[in-house]
């Protein structure tokens, strides 16, 4: 998370290989470290289906009756409730962004890095929030990873 401690200028340079405990921050940047505040409008990735089906890039999400949120600035335990409906799509699994920074990293940390840079959304204040801004590049390099070794016919060439 020192990427993301770095990105919010909460850390620097000189203090790369310091370790930082929660109690070290001061609220205001505890607050700004955990909360990414995403609009959910801006959510630039779409679900993946290994299906090809033109129909599916576009789709109204959330109709169903208990597809329900409560506004932002109710208290708990009100009653009031709203429908949380929106347009979504989905992409072909082969298309998809993962996909191609596979197909274009060179090694286990490229791939990394590169995963961990991809925008996933953006904030209410308009700061892009990137993979490692969400804490999972390296889970998701972990699940990349038998996935960069060659194919049969990339061996064969």
């Amino acid at each position: 998370m020192k990427t993301q401690l770095a990105k919010l200028g909460i850390l620097d340079e000189r203090h790369t290989y310091v370790s930082i405990t929660p109690d070290d921050l001061s609220p205001e940047e505890r607050s700004k470290f955990v909360r990414l505040d995403i609009d959910p409008n801006s959510v630039t990735w779409n679900r993946v289906l290994d299906v090809c089906d033109w129909h599916l890039r576009r789709v109204r999400v959330g109709e169903g009756p208990n597809e329900m949120i409560q506004p932002r600035g109710t208290l708990k335990g009100e009653t009031s409730r709203e429908q949380h409906s929106r347009i979504r799509g989905f992409d072909i699994s082969v298309v998809s962004e993962v996909m191609t920074v596979l197909a274009m990293s060179t090694s286990l940390r490229d791939l990394r890095d590169k995963l961990g840079s991809m925008v996933v959304a953006y904030s209410r204040s308009g700061d892009a929030i990137t993979v490692d801004d969400l804490g999972v590049s390296g889970a998701m390099t972990a699940l990349m990873k038998d996935a960069v070794m060659p194919n049969f016919m990339q061996t064969v060439e």
